[in-house]
């Protein structure tokens, strides 16, 4: 699986990818397959795309979509917003201020104690 890293625009493949952004603000695509998607740091913006996904948004206030299929995200630090899209998603907050939505298809959340979520 090949590892794509850079910062600011930020664009996989349409094969599966590992897909790494940098410690500034990055609007990452994974495109299609199923990808790897670590935000790291700054607020990012992230989209998974079709494929079964796993994104860690990272650290900052950051916008997760997830895709058409089944996709993983998780929150760290900071005000995170999750949304899980079409399929079976998994969305995972932090202890922040974050809001997720699974939109449709059949959705788990598991939200820490401060988080709002629609599932």
């Amino acid at each position: 699986m090949p590892t794509i890293t850079g910062s600011g625009f930020i664009q996989g493949t349409p094969l599966p990818d590992v897909i790494q952004g940098s410690p500034l603000p990055d609007d990452i695509w994974g495109l299609d397959g199923n990808d790897i998607i670590l935000g790291l740091g700054a607020d990012d913006v992230i989209h998974g795309g079709s494929g079964n996904d796993l994104i860690c948004a990272g650290w900052g206030d950051d916008k997760v979509q997830g895709g058409p299929d089944d996709d993983t995200a998780h929150s760290e630090p900071g005000n995170d917003r999750l949304r899980g899209g079409d399929g079976m998603d998994l969305l995972s907050g932090d202890l922040n201020a974050d809001a997720g939505d699974g939109e449709a298809g059949f959705d788990f959340c598991t939200p820490s104690t401060e988080v709002q979520v629609s599932c």
